[in-house]
């Protein structure tokens, strides 16, 4: 593999995959002007960070065929939106979010990419280390040293 800016990738690419951390430095990655650099044929996936993604220019690339789809795990205004019953297009409150689901070449799960037995597992592994180590501390059997 070899690193490239972020315009060449969104030139080049056909599969955009974010996985990336959610930061101030982050927020808007994917903006109107970028989204004007992706192939028509691509598809975005964001299941990183909602407000990676400007969800208003996403949508209009999608409305005017200059973005194939888009598949995420996460939305920009998701605050209370997430842990409600949405199973329905009326049920949707969110304006913006009602349009974007309603698009038919958009995928939207309700923050369910992490749910898997590897990454529970995983949760539970950190868990376990970080509190035994935390009583070997207080013990004085490990020393912390930073």
């Amino acid at each position: 593999f070899k690193y490239v800016s972020l315009q060449d990738l969104l030139k080049e690419s056909d599969i955009v995959s974010l996985h990336c951390p959610q930061t101030n430095s982050s927020e808007g990655l994917i903006s109107e002007e970028n989204l004007k650099l992706i192939k028509p044929s691509a598809l975005l996936i964001n299941t990183a960070g909602g407000r990676l993604i400007d969800t208003e220019a996403v949508i209009e690339a999608l409305k005017t065929n200059r973005l194939r789809g888009y598949a995420a795990d996460v939305y920009e205004h998701e605050k209370g939106i997430f842990g409600q019953d949405l199973s329905s297009l009326d049920m949707v409150k969110d304006p913006l979010l009602k349009e974007l689901i309603g698009l038919p070449n958009v995928l939207l799960t309700a923050h369910l990419a992490f749910f898997t037995h590897e990454a529970m597992q995983q949760t539970a592994y950190t868990i376990i280390n970080e509190l035994t180590f935390y009583e070997e501390i207080s013990s004085g059997t490990q020393k912390l040293i930073i």
